[in-house]
């Protein structure tokens, strides 16, 4: 299957858990636990690097990393294969986990 990626900068102290607790470096977001984890849609991981080594970002600054699984269908995604509209209409409408 095939993956997406979002990496973000961010300004600022991360907000803490609802605990009051730092936030775990990683965290894992299922839309549906119903479903198995291997569906399309329906996992997003979200990682934070900077938690565990804040000297890989400028003081005051986080790296977030979000991802899916590599859950989606190649065969939806070879079908818009060299047609350019056609594929950022299916990005646009695939990214909506």
């Amino acid at each position: 299957g095939t993956i997406a990626h979002l990496f973000l900068g961010i300004d600022g102290d991360l907000p803490l858990s609802p605990e009051g607790k730092q936030l775990d470096p990683a965290q894992l977001f299922v839309k549906d636990w119903n479903r198995p984890l291997s569906d399309p849609q329906n996992v997003v991981t979200v990682s934070i690097p900077t938690i565990l080594d804040p000297t890989i970002a400028p003081k005051g600054k986080h790296i977030i990393h979000v991802y899916t699984a590599g859950t989606e269908p190649y065969d939806l995604w070879k079908s818009v294969d060299g047609d350019e509209e056609a594929y950022n209409n299916l990005k646009e409408e695939r990214q909506k986990v």
